[in-house]
């Protein structure tokens, strides 16, 4: 894991878009390509600002209301 993390720690860029994707697929990779996210709240709702791998049922959703997760 702390490969991961340094290479992590590496990834800076001014645009926080390019940065959550670098976690979210380092991540994913380390767990066996598993699903991971970086999720925000907006407002009402949950926003997927960034998925690697994600679950068929997610492919087609962007948010969520908050009382649908937890």
């Amino acid at each position: 894991m702390q490969e991961v993390l340094y290479r992590i720690s590496l990834c800076y860029d001014p645009k926080p878009d390019a940065v959550f994707e670098r976690v979210v697929q380092e991540i994913s990779a380390y767990y066996g390509g598993t699903m991971a996210m970086v999720n925000l709240t907006e407002g009402d709702r949950q926003v997927f600002r960034t998925v690697a791998c994600p679950h068929r049922i997610l492919k087609r959703v962007s948010s969520l209301p908050l009382e649908d997760t937890y």
